[in-house]
């Protein structure tokens, strides 16, 4: 399980980073698509 999560670790670092110094949310993403799938469940009737 150890090798398992430093794997995961080594393997999106860069992202895990990048993360840490930007503080960039996603939350306006999150949104849209909260909105899009609540289209999709309309249109299905």
């Amino acid at each position: 399980m150890k090798q398992l999560l430093q794997r995961k670790v080594r393997n999106h670092k860069s992202g895990i980073i990048s993360n840490v110094l930007n503080r960039i949310s996603n939350g306006i993403v999150e949104a849209i698509n909260g909105k899009i799938q609540i289209l999709k469940r309309g249109a299905r009737g």
